[in-house]
């Protein structure tokens, strides 16, 4: 049974090594440790190979966004929005990077798009208090900043959540999967080899 667990750690290791090898994962991972600079180059590099690579186009979006430069994040947003216009994380970050440049309208626009389409209703209603904050009185610009850092914080949140429940089923269905061939039913009893 040790050896088992051995090999099981082994074959986890190598396949989380595995997928932070690609250019793409090592974006992530420095997404991820908040290197943007480092990351935007790596999903660069990925969209000189693949230019309609559409996770690239979004991920360079966000950390553009995340390194201040939002006409650079908008441009990659818009590219990538022209393959999905329906697609709530391009329409949130447009928004944002809208927002933060004070452009009421197109940040309106897309945040009002993104309350539609969330998939967690929570960051709908956090997105829809913003809009009415967004239609009422002019916002000064520190206001402005803490509403799309409230909106990006939540984003951040709600993605880290989702990528450790895939990681846990992830490692569950693993588990199962190199667990069923050493066990046989048959004949009324379960065995483990």
């Amino acid at each position: 049974m040790r050896t088992v667990s051995i090999v099981l750690a082994l074959l986890l290791g190598l396949s989380v090594l595995a997928g932070c090898a690609t250019t793409f994962g090592k974006g992530l991972a420095a997404a991820r440790e908040g290197r943007y600079a480092d990351a935007s180059h790596a999903f660069e590099r990925v969209l000189a190979e693949d230019p309609d690579r559409f996770d690239a186009l979004v991920s360079l979006g966000i950390a553009r966004y995340k390194l201040g430069a939002f006409d650079d994040a908008i441009t990659a947003l818009e590219r990538a929005r022209a393959r999905a216009p329906r697609d709530a994380t391009v329409r949130l970050y447009l928004g944002l990077c809208h927002l933060q440049k004070g452009e009421i309208g197109p940040a309106d626009e897309h945040l009002t798009a993104f309350a539609g389409l969330a998939a967690d209703r929570r960051i709908a209603a956090q997105a829809l208090r913003a809009l009415r904050l967004l239609r009422g009185d002019l916002l000064d610009a520190e206001t402005r900043v803490f509403v799309a850092a409230s909106l990006d914080d939540q984003a951040e949140l709600l993605r880290e959540v989702k990528e450790a429940r895939r990681a846990l089923d992830a490692a569950d269905a693993r588990a199962w999967t190199y667990a069923t061939p050493l066990c046989s039913f048959a004949w009324g009893r379960l065995r483990c080899f």
